[in-house]
């Protein structure tokens, strides 16, 4: 039994049904709605998970960073990239998991899950009406703040970092092809984006949940601070779509798996810390969780000790880059004028950073990235010292001419 057919849930549903496995896929709403995600679909994810053209609505080449300045920076990717519209890539996968064979039931609201010694059971509302399934295991992909999730592991979200994210979808008025990234004071600890589309491009804001002023106020700040260069890419007197939505910015966690229940994607809080990307990790975990599912079946044996391969596999996949990833997000997304500096000052820092969100395997940060993050953070902080002391010998000098000038006249 999968919940939830978002990129994790109908990978894992997909996989399940190929190795042999009836399977459930549960999912409470339909896929018309849209959701607060750039749709950025790197080469890895086109390639490892075949998406097919029907899907790709816009290639990319790359990343075109907007300083505070808006002085541009443009990074190419190493093999291009695509964007989507998470409406179109979630209903591509849950149809694609259907026609492989897995039990798709739409507009179902999960509403309860048990764990018992010989099976597990999902209790869902349909048409105003109470359904429960038995399972040998439970799959939970229905997002962060999962109540599955929280039901059988606890409040796993609680004390974590997470973000806000608001978008707007406008009618597109460029032939873009680069995926744009905003750093400015307005935003502040976070990031801006400009993901462009077929016929339309999603602006939208990320920032941490300390902020003070409401992420509606900060969105629109942006558009007013960067309106010349947003209104020649897209028409903002015409808002046809808004969402908003919380994001994790955290590790993931660091228990997803007990007796017959695993979690995957969103709600095991997979989603990069630096670059906000979480289709890939979504479609991994779910194979992941399959994997492990196939093995349990062998050994018949679905209990948490078991299933705790599933943890393992994250750990060896993901925690060397999440860790990266995590520090570079502390050190830098809190102050602009630091990330500034990693873009523009450091090119080849950021380099080794996207070398790193977007490989192929993405398992390993190699001891030269990890260096090169300290020299690039060390050099900020010792650009910001001498600018400091700059500053205070500046206010000593001119304090010690007025004074000498304050003599003069007495």
């Amino acid at each position: 039994m999968v919940v939830g057919a978002g990129p994790a849930g109908s990978s894992a549903a997909e996989s399940l049904v190929k190795k042999g496995f009836k399977t459930i896929l549960l999912e409470k709403k339909n896929f018309s709605q849209s959701k607060v995600c750039g749709g950025l679909l790197p080469a890895s994810v086109l390639k490892e998970f075949d998406v097919p053209l029907k899907v790709i609505l816009r290639r990319l080449k790359g990343y075109r960073v907007y300083l505070p300045n808006n002085e541009t920076v443009i990074f190419n990717f190493k093999d291009e990239g695509a964007t989507t519209d998470r409406n179109l890539l979630d209903s591509f996968l849950a149809n694609r998991a259907q026609d492989a064979g897995a039990e798709l039931i739409g507009n179902a609201q999960a509403i309860d899950v048990k764990i018992e010694r010989a099976k597990a059971k999902v209790a869902y509302k349909k048409a105003g009406k109470i359904h429960e399934v038995s399972s040998q295991v439970v799959i939970a992909a229905d997002g962060i703040g999962s109540k599955m999730a929280m039901k059988i592991l606890g409040n796993i979200y609680e004390k974590r970092n997470l973000a806000l994210g608001y978008q707007v979808n406008f009618p597109i008025l460029d032939d873009s092809s680069y995926f744009d990234v905003f750093i400015s004071e307005t935003i502040g600890y976070g990031l801006g984006w400009l993901s462009p589309k077929l016929e339309t491009a999603t602006l939208g804001v990320g920032i941490g949940l300390y902020r003070s002023k409401t992420i509606k106020k900060i969105f629109y700040d942006h558009i007013s601070e960067r309106r010349q260069i947003l209104a020649e890419k897209i028409d903002l007197n015409r808002e046809i779509s808004r969402e908003v939505a919380v994001l994790p910015l955290d590790k993931f966690v660091s228990k997803a798996y007990s007796d017959r229940f695993l979690i995957v994607g969103d709600a095991a809080l997979l989603v990069n810390p630096f670059s906000g990307d979480g289709i890939y990790y979504a479609l991994k975990s779910g194979r992941m969780a399959a994997d492990t599912v196939e093995k349990a079946y062998e050994r018949d044996s679905f209990s948490e000790e078991s299933l705790k391969d599933y943890q393992i596999l994250l750990e060896r996949e993901f925690e060397d880059v999440f860790d990266f990833c995590l520090k570079v997000h502390k050190r830098f997304y809190k102050y602009p004028e630091r990330l500034a500096f990693i873009v523009k000052d450091s090119k080849g820092m950021y380099e080794f950073l996207e070398d790193c969100i977007w490989s192929k395997t993405r398992k390993k940060v190699s001891l030269r990235q990890k260096i090169g993050l300290d020299i690039a953070y060390s050099i900020i902080r010792l650009n910001q010292a001498l600018r400091a002391f700059s500053r205070s010998s500046t206010i000593f000098r001119d304090h010690h001419y007025a004074s000498i000038g304050h003599s003069d006249i007495h």
